[in-house]
């Protein structure tokens, strides 16, 4: 069996830049706010356990 060659695919089109549009300040504080309650290690293992559980 030949191999196959599969089409390129334009790494924009693929995966979109993290930070295409500058953040706001409204999410600014929305994010900063998020971190600082995950913050705890112990905070991160409660959210990785129940969204890891079904």
């Amino acid at each position: 069996m030949k191999g196959s060659t599969l089409p390129l695919v334009r790494p924009a089109e693929c995966c979109p830049a993290i930070a295409a549009v500058p953040i706001s300040k409204r999410d600014a504080d929305v994010t900063s706010t998020l971190f600082k309650a995950l913050s705890d290690p112990h905070r991160v293992r409660i959210v990785n356990l129940l969204a890891t559980t079904e």
